[in-house]
């Protein structure tokens, strides 16, 4: 039987649906099926199980987030300091415009064994690779620490950003303000791996939060560093 776009588009579709709404253990190819408006065995057409189904979809729904991710942070600010404010930013954003996609990247892979054993995460490296040219921006600048360990930095900084979205998630997209948070973990980094030079390379300034409904108390100041 040959196999069309449009229905591995649907099917695609209908397992981020099913995934993120029971789960990716709970979800059966019955549920995929059924909110694709296929048969059951015409999933075995496309994708082998339901973990290479899930790869998949991360594949196709999580690089194309990457990309509009690395476009927000390039039409920014260019210093290193207003690049790193912008990937922050642009990442929780992206995860708030769709739930889902943040469901299956912070919850649904890890209770795939294949994917956390076997998949090469090139979305996941890209954004390492945005973030580590920003840094190294800075350390060349003199505007951020020499004495980073890049390592530390790139997982504390996914892992912050997968803990925030993760929360609000579990929150029912309502408990915890995905920008407020931001921008804290901004401030907080910022500090950390400024040098105090160059004070002009600024973040953006802080009036350009004040939709928060409660916003920081203190701003980014190198000269306190």
């Amino acid at each position: 039987m040959s196999r069309s776009p449009e229905k591995r588009h649907l099917i695609i579709t209908a397992a981020q649906e099913a995934f993120s709404d029971l789960g990716f253990d709970r979800a059966r190819i019955s549920d995929i099926a059924r909110r694709a408006g296929v048969a059951d065995g015409t999933i075995y057409l496309y994708f082998k199980s339901k973990d290479e189904l899930l790869i998949s979809l991360f594949e196709e729904r999580v690089a194309p987030a990457m990309e509009l991710i690395e476009q927000h942070v390039a039409q920014g600010a260019q210093d290193p300091r207003g690049r790193f404010a912008n990937l922050i930013r642009a990442y929780l954003r992206t995860m708030k415009e769709d739930p889902s996609l943040g469901s299956i990247i912070t919850m649904q892979v890890r209770q795939s064994r294949r994917f956390i054993t076997d998949y090469d995460n090139r979305p996941l490296a890209r954004f390492f690779k945005v973030l580590r040219s920003m840094i190294d921006d800075g350390i060349k600048q003199g505007i951020f620490r020499q004495d980073l360990s890049i390592d530390a930095l790139r997982w504390m900084v996914f892992g912050s950003l997968d803990a925030f979205t993760l929360a609000w998630g579990l929150g029912r997209n309502s408990a915890t303000d995905l920008n407020e948070l931001g921008e804290h973990l901004i401030n907080l980094l910022l500090r950390g791996l400024s040098t105090g030079a160059n004070p002009t390379l600024m973040p953006q300034p802080v009036a350009a939060v004040a939709e928060h409904k409660a916003p920081l108390n203190d701003s980014f100041d190198p000269a306190l560093d």
